[in-house]
């Protein structure tokens, strides 16, 4: 096992969980219409002005705003680095991937004929609503699908991972993985159960996840009354790597106490809805404590692999369960949905749930960096990067040619035309001299540090700087004191000797080397923005 092999396998695991993203989007948007058509239909015909079911198609699977990379450019990446992997395994896996490509393509097709019925109107010549409840079961056909072809790749990933001899002994990071990943396991069997009705399964993981987190309370001494998990929340391991116990410990219990309300709940119940109490428990409460959009057990353990330093293989999320609900399933008086998306929005920025930024952006503004795919790219990709971060993000820019300036003092991301007007402002021209911008880089930084954020320079040239060695020692010392120094490097093409004396630099720095293309800076700012909560 070696870090590209990993990477790769994880790759897998990325696009798969990008996916379920999408599924749960589609989901909201599936199960409204559902309720509209059967509420349309159950309406007496004098008073259906107004309540005409409304479907309008979204390209979810484009939505920058809720993705790392598109899923189709995971789906890319994947195949790409994939070639690390043996042909014997790799092939059988990426089989397995378009496969699960093809069947998300075929859910998105469905989303635009839904649309179409709304947009149409059909549904006022569709005879006891036939048509769009076939458009409906064809949907739960592909949630099926989806679920089926999930659970293929992943066993598959599963075994080729465990083909591999692990590198490391790190004893201590392997317990906590291990710890996370019976909270996970655990959690994913109490939904199974939910989802086939088995109480007796659900009661039977309920006590066995319960069992894990007080062992975690114990080991970890964790102190847990009243419902309520209270103790310093961060727990280190070896350099600098912080579990979050106090929040994956509060998920997996959410998870625990909502096992056990739908153990003890009627499936049949009207105030579930038509689809009983094991469809409501599942997507309403279970679902949004384990994947990604409720920043559940799933996320924090995958978190926990980004940052660890041992070869582990992420793990997958849960799709949500699908089930078309036909007017025959209603009784007499209409269904009303309760208002779960308001109350559990769409992800409103990649950035959500990281820590807060104090940014420093110290431009080259020489004037070898006067061209579209420089010093303009970068100005415009800034732009783009504010569109993404939260108030309490910070952006400070520092401009340097024979002389360092401040042109922006750190200003939250809402100033935008404050933001905008600051980099406008910026004119190519002069010499390069990056140790006078280092040093005023880090003084900004340093006036203006965000304790537990992500405090870091991002520092970006098109030249062949040197720095003296006492400012290597400089840049090591800030470093130990949580402030951090990026590069990004934009030239015509990428010399070895050059990454690796810029990749010294950012290892002194703790932060990250990358050679900058068009295609690529958006994605790389967003994820210098990231920086787990510590």
């Amino acid at each position: 096992m070696n870090k590209k092999v990993q990477q790769a396998l994880n790759n897998y695991v990325d696009y798969i969980n990008d996916n379920i993203h999408a599924l749960w989007a589609f989901h909201l948007q599936f199960r409204k219409f559902n309720n509209d058509l059967v509420n349309y239909y159950l309406t007496p015909y004098s008073n259906r002005r107004g309540k005409e079911p409304v479907f309008t198609y979204e390209d979810i699977l484009n939505n920058r705003a809720s993705y790392n990379l598109l899923p189709y450019e995971t789906y890319l990446k994947t195949l790409k680095e994939s070639q690390v992997i043996p042909a014997n395994q790799r092939t059988p896996l990426n089989s397995k991937l378009r496969e699960l490509k093809e069947i998300v393509k075929s859910l998105n097709l469905l989303a635009r004929d839904v649309h179409a019925y709304s947009e149409q109107q059909i549904y006022r010549t569709d005879a006891q609503i036939e048509d769009g409840f076939e458009l409906l079961k064809r949907i739960e056909d592909v949630y099926n699908q989806f679920k089926t072809a999930k659970d293929d790749l992943y066993f598959s990933l599963e075994s080729t991972f465990m083909s591999y001899k692990p590198s490391s002994d790190l004893e201590e990071y392997y317990r906590h993985s291990e710890q996370l990943r019976e909270l996970v396991d655990y959690s994913r069997e109490i939904m199974e159960d939910t989802k086939h009705q088995n109480k007796k399964g659900v009661a039977q993981y309920c006590a066995m996840l319960k069992s894990a987190i007080i062992a975690i309370r114990d080991q970890e001494q964790v102190d847990m009354s009243g419902g309520v998990i209270h103790y310093d929340p961060l727990r280190k391991v070896g350099d600098g790597l912080y579990v979050r116990y106090d929040f994956v410990l509060q998920q997996a219990k959410k998870i625990h106490d909502y096992g056990e309300k739908y153990i003890a709940s009627e499936e049949n119940n009207a105030e579930y809805g038509p689809n009983g109490a094991s469809y409501y428990f599942y997507n309403k409460r279970l679902a949004y404590n384990f994947n990604r959009y409720g920043r559940g057990v799933v996320l924090q353990y995958n978190k926990y692999v980004d940052s660890s330093h041992v070869f582990l293989l992420k793990m997958v999320e849960e799709p949500h369960w699908f089930k078309a609900a036909h007017f025959k399933s209603f009784k007499s008086e209409l269904f009303q949905d309760d208002d779960f998306q308001k109350d559990n929005p769409l992800p409103t920025t990649p950035l959500d749930g990281y820590a807060a930024n104090n940014l420093i952006f110290l431009l080259d503004v020489s004037s070898s960096m006067n061209t579209p795919e420089k010093l303009e790219l970068l100005k415009s990709s800034v732009k783009e990067l504010r569109t993404h971060m939260r108030p309490q993000d910070h952006i400070s820019i520092i401009k340097y040619s024979g002389e360092a300036e401040v042109i922006l003092a750190p200003t939250s991301s809402v100033e935008k035309d404050k933001i905008h007007d600051a980099i406008d402002r910026l004119k190519p021209g002069g010499k390069s001299n990056v140790e006078n911008g280092l040093r005023l880089a880090y003084n900004v930084l340093e006036e203006h540090y965000i304790s537990s954020g992500n405090n870091k320079i991002i520092l970006a040239s098109d030249g062949d700087f040197d720095v003296q060695k006492k400012t290597l020692r400089y840049i090591k010392t800030q470093s130990d004191e949580d402030k951090l120094l990026s590069i990004f490097y934009f030239g015509r093409i990428e010399k070895d000797d050059l990454r690796s004396k810029l990749t010294e630099m950012t290892d002194m720095g703790r932060g990250n080397y990358s050679y900058v293309r068009r295609d690529n800076l958006n994605i790389i700012l967003i994820e210098e923005a990231k920086r787990m909560l510590n």
